[in-house]
């Protein structure tokens, strides 16, 4: 079997990083790179089966110099403004991209973009990373199995720090997404938001508190880049214990009641209050990105269907962020 021949556009932090995962893949030879900038230093580690050095492959500075180069599938990792200039010149019929999210940064380009695809005979997906994350898999897979007990609420916390580079777009689009294309992966029912509130009120959001409801499941999402240590977990409440996740550490910790207890002393309140019976599951750890870099090698070359992000679950994410930001403004202006 050939090779599946990829693209990678964009060198910023992510672009590396997905070259870096393309590179460790047996079956796949990256053709080309495009960042206008050049290739930074970075990209010249060594692939695992120890062929040319990444650094080696050719690097373009202007789309038009790659558009008739012919790969099977482009990874676009450039400035979120871009992706959708960019996926535009790239969508070619047969061929797949891989859109970093979020997939545009407004409905009206995603819509395009799904519209010119489907015109092209091209796959669009859109690179919602946590999607394979092992402790999203292992909660996804126990609701599946309904050893969970029926979902009551949902709970998302992403904060950390201002990115090192000014960001082009809000804390909505950078952060948000990515729980906001969980949260309606985990849900039964279609996901909607109902309230939110951003700061600050003028220029680039760079913190949100998202109400979202899907049926009977309730669910926030809180993201910032103003606390002073990244926090990237989330909790699922069910009528019969709470599940507790941390994306980072990936780690899976399952509470469940115990007979209450009643403290006739503070020290006793102080020491037994809140326990509960814990369980923390087995689950393996590992990369997600590079488990989504085989989906969506596999995309490519057969149409394996997997949890890798459409273009419709890109577009979803992109929706459910504008609806945050139009009733955060809603709020904005009714407060005055």
């Amino acid at each position: 079997m050939s090779p599946l021949r990829v693209g990678v556009a964009g060198l910023g932090r992510m672009g590396r990083r997905h070259l870096r995962v393309l590179s460790e893949l047996d079956d796949v030879a990256v053709a080309w790179t495009l960042d206008s900038a050049g290739a930074p230093p970075e990209t010249g580690a060594t692939t695992r089966a120890g062929a040319s050095p990444v650094q080696s492959v050719p690097n373009f500075l202007s789309i038009d110099d790659v558009i008739d180069q012919h790969v099977d599938a482009v990874v676009v990792a450039t400035p979120t403004f871009t992706h959708a200039a960019v996926a535009r010149s790239l969508l070619a019929p047969g061929r797949t991209l891989l859109v970093e999210k979020p997939l545009a940064t407004t409905t009206a380009e995603a819509k395009e973009l799904i519209a010119l695809a489907g015109r092209l005979g091209a796959t669009l997906a859109v690179g919602h990373v946590e999607r394979f994350n092992p402790a999203v898999l292992a909660v996804r897979e126990l609701l599946a199995a309904e050893r969970l007990g029926r979902p009551l609420s949902l709970a998302f916390r992403r904060v950390g720090l201002r990115p090192t580079a000014a960001p082009d777009v809000d804390v909505l689009g950078d952060l948000g997404v990515h729980d906001l294309d969980i949260c309606a992966l985990l849900c039964a029912d279609e996901l909607s938001v109902v309230g939110a509130v951003t700061w600050p009120a003028e220029g680039l959001a760079e913190s949100a508190q998202i109400l979202c409801r899907a049926g009977d499941v309730g669910a926030q999402v809180q993201v910032n880049w103003r606390t002073p240590t990244r926090i990237r977990e989330f909790t699922l409440t069910t009528e019969e214990c709470l599940v507790e996740v941390n994306y980072t550490t990936q780690a899976v910790e399952i509470a469940e009641p115990i007979d209450p207890q009643h403290f006739e002393r503070f020290s006793g309140f102080q020491s037994h209050y809140g326990v509960a019976r814990r369980t923390r599951l087995e689950v393996p750890t590992s990369e997600p990105l590079l488990g989504q870099a085989m989906a969506f090698v596999s995309l490519a070359r057969d149409g394996t269907p997997s949890l890798l992000a459409s273009g419709d679950d890109g577009l979803r994410a992109v929706r459910l962020a504008e609806q945050a930001r139009n009733l955060a403004a809603t709020d904005r202006r009714t407060r005055r």
